[in-house]
């Protein structure tokens, strides 16, 4: 990168960062969270259907909106892009743990919100 204090550096940093941003349009991007969109929905349902059910029905319902809320599951993403990755072809075998944990961190997250 140009030095910035030396006669015309302005005009290099400029268009270095104009390259920089060139580069960066002209380059395909993989959306992380398509990749694992079918198991952050599995995940979801499983937690509502076997995970927040409660006798405080207030708190179920808080619980079950807070978690169908549009969000992006960042922690849950994260764990399963991991997942398939370490795992492989091991991942169906090892698929309803990793589930069950990651709706328990979702979980966890969304208690420290309510």
């Amino acid at each position: 990168m140009p030095v910035i204090d030396r006669p015309g550096s302005k005009l290099k940093l400029k268009t270095y960062n104009k390259k920089q941003l060139d580069l960066l349009a002209s380059t395909t991007y993989i959306d992380p969270f398509k990749l694992v969109a079918e198991d952050l929905e599995r995940t979801k349902d499983y937690a509502i259907n076997n995970i927040l059910q409660t006798e405080y029905k207030d708190l179920e319902s808080a619980s079950q909106y807070n978690l169908l809320l549009k969000g992006k599951n960042f922690r849950s993403a994260i764990l399963f892009l991991l997942a398939r990755n370490i795992l492989q072809e091991d991942f169906t075998k090892y698929h309803d743990q990793v589930m069950c944990l990651a709706a328990c961190i979702e979980i966890a997250h969304n208690a420290s919100l309510l």
